[in-house]
């Protein structure tokens, strides 16, 4: 029973309710055809069986009821009869008009036949054997036969399913095309449909390379938050599924190279404008630098105080890499502004959330809290240090 129910999916109760249904259908079937059977034996021997019965009859007293008594007792010695029916069969009434108790699979059988322009019916008792071995064994063959033939029927077509077989003809696929290409689709879950067809609305492929793409195997293997992180990868990556796949399964990691100007966050490369930039390798440096004393905090300067120290390291970096003049020109004049820092924050904020959505672009933001003898706001990134790389920033600071 267990293999069984490896093999087919079922429980134990259910092959349980499936072999007492085929038992069932099975024993009315045996009783169906057996009454069958002895209907049409009888319904030609009957009628000879009587004449033959009134032809030695030579009285006038109720002769009906000795022709039922001679064919009882001829039915009694036919043995052969009633063997090869498994059944007792007995006349219970040579013609009753409004016969009692019948239903198709009951025990009393109605036989009609003609003798001199007369009309009987004649109501046959018939008791068959079950044969129970022979009832179980064909039960079991029956339900293996079921569960056989449902196990080899396709099964009903999903929702998400229609709607790609629509989508692979819509693109000139032929009906038979469409529905071998998306047999794969039901080992997904419904986010993961969701991120495949996200995919293809976003122009970078049609429906069937989407499909020839994806590996279904591995797609199931990714989590709703990685999943979100492919669709990002697959955008950058003009489709290319193994290189997504890859950015899916990265770390939340933070990446500057100052040579190059380059940003990669959790594996995708980005592009921001040149002083966001540099505002958010500050920050970065910071949450670096300061792990072991500030642990990354940075505090917006106040209106009377810039912050010297921060301007200068900006404005190095920003000369070095050709940044804004009118930038670079602010924070020599200014020093390094509250102000300054909040619009840049915001900038950093819009850029990212621009291109990651909210939910992926909020571990690569600040974090806030207000210092309780200042009154004034200080961040950092959200980041842990240990996730953030910044190249080549000791050569640059110095």
């Amino acid at each position: 029973m267990k293999r069984l129910t490896a093999w087919f999916g079922l429980r134990p109760v259910q092959w349980l309710v499936l072999f007492i249904l085929c038992v069932t259908v099975g024993y009315a079937q045996q009783q169906y055809s057996r009454l069958q059977q002895v209907e049409s034996a009888l319904s030609h021997q009957l009628p000879a069986r009587v004449r033959e019965a009134f032809s030695d009859i030579y009285t006038n007293e109720n002769p009906e009821q000795l022709i039922v008594s001679r064919i009882n007792q001829d039915l009694a010695r036919s043995r052969h009869f009633q063997k090869a029916h498994a059944c007792v069969i007995e006349l219970v009434a040579l013609n009753s008009p409004d016969p009692e108790g019948f239903w198709p699979f009951g025990s009393l059988l109605a036989i009609h036949w003609q003798w001199e322009e007369r009309q009987y019916q004649s109501v046959i008792s018939v008791g068959c054997q079950a044969g129970l071995p022979q009832l179980l064994a064909r039960g079991l063959v029956l339900s293996l036969v079921l569960v056989g033939v449902i196990a080899l029927l396709p099964g009903p077509i999903t929702v998400a399913r229609r709607e790609w077989i629509s989508r692979l003809l819509q693109e000139g696929s032929n009906l038979i095309q469409a529905y071998a290409g998306t047999a794969e689709l039901d080992r997904l879950n419904s986010a993961q449909q969701v991120s495949l067809a996200q995919w293809v609305d976003s122009g970078v492929c049609t429906a069937r390379q989407a499909l020839v793409s994806f590996n279904p195997q591995l797609l199931s293997e990714l989590d709703e938050r990685q999943l979100e992180w492919l669709q990002v990868g697959l955008k950058h990556s003009n489709g290319n599924f193994e290189v997504a796949l890859q950015v899916a399964r990265s770390e939340d990691q933070l990446s500057f190279d100052i040579a190059r100007g380059r940003l990669s966050v959790h594996g995708v490369s980005l592009t921001l404008p040149k002083t966001p930039y540099f505002y958010y390798l500050w920050y970065a440096s910071r949450r670096v630098q300061t792990e072991g004393t500030e642990n990354g905090w940075t505090m917006n300067p106040s209106v009377q105080r810039p912050n010297q120290d921060g301007a200068q390291q900006l404005i190095l970096w920003m000369e070095m890499a050709d940044g804004h003049r009118k930038a670079i020109n602010d924070l020599k004049q200014n020093g390094l502004r509250a102000k300054t820092l909040d619009q840049n924050r915001n900038k950093i904020k819009e850029e990212l959330v621009s291109v990651l959505g909210e939910n992926l672009a909020a571990p690569f933001l600040f974090e806030t809290e207000r210092d309780t003898k200042t009154g004034r706001c200080r961040y950092r990134l959200a980041l842990p240090a240990t996730q953030i790389t910044v190249e080549n920033l000791l050569e640059i600071t110095r």
